[in-house]
């Protein structure tokens, strides 16, 4: 029955138990989602400041340092591909092209 943002203020010190349970709606119908983890034990005490746990620490953002140069694969590697390609294509060609005519 609370609204997102509302506030509670307990009557005296002590040790409360607080459960959350979010209530929404999905395709029209009516969800309820808690469990263990929605569940939390809180202490209040006078002259006691709450104890507030940081979020975890991030790594530190690193540089990367980029490649002075780029990896040389040389035009020959892409010559000799095209060179090894066309010559199966040919020999491919031949083959068939000679087992048709003597048909």
């Amino acid at each position: 029955a609370s609204v997102v943002g509302q506030t509670h203020e307990y009557a005296a010190d002590g040790t409360y138990t607080v459960t959350a349970t979010a209530r929404f709606t999905v395709n029209g119908q009516d969800k309820t989602a808690s469990g263990p983890n929605c569940v939390k034990t809180v202490t209040f005490s006078p002259n006691k400041p709450p104890v507030v746990t940081p979020p975890p620490a991030t790594p530190p953002v690193t540089s990367v340092t980029p490649p002075t140069s780029l990896v040389n694969t040389g035009p020959g590697s892409v010559a000799a591909l095209f060179g090894a390609v066309t010559a199966i294509g040919v020999v491919a060609h031949r083959r068939f092209l000679s087992r048709r005519l003597s048909s």
